[in-house]
């Protein structure tokens, strides 16, 4: 893919639903090569005031990830991107084929409600697969 000298490792975390269990996840850690960089002010502006002071990232990658965002109607949380340390949900994402180089942009937003500790943990670099 084009444009991959500017890509770093990353760890994705995508959860499941537990079967019988509602409200419990499983998750799976894969690892991806994406460009991750802060909003640019014009971003920025573009969100509503009070959500201008939580973190943000976004993110390009390639369309194979399939980088999904929370999926309300299934009640599965969004990817998680770990960043600098912190786990980033993804709040809105792209998979369509839209460049000629194939790739999508994801918004991850920092954490900020509290989940379970299973849930939050770091990422454990033996156990992670390549997606």
């Amino acid at each position: 893919m084009a444009l991959s000298i500017f890509k770093k490792p990353y760890i994705l975390r995508r959860f499941f639903p537990v079967e019988g269990a509602p409200d419990s996840y499983s998750y799976q850690d894969y690892r991806v090569s994406l460009n991750v960089q802060p909003l640019d002010t014009k971003e920025l502006m573009a969100l509503p005031e009070g959500d201008r002071a939580t973190k943000r990232v976004k993110a390009y990658g390639e369309n194979r990830y399939g980088i999904r965002p929370a999926d309300e109607d299934e009640g599965i949380p969004g990817d998680w991107l770990y960043y600098r340390g912190k786990w980033y949900m993804c709040e809105a994402g792209n998979n369509n084929d839209n460049t000629p180089i194939g790739q999508n942009v994801s918004q991850f937003v920092a954490l900020r409600t509290r989940y379970p500790e299973y849930m939050t943990a770091a990422p454990d670099e033996s156990g992670v697969s390549p997606l």
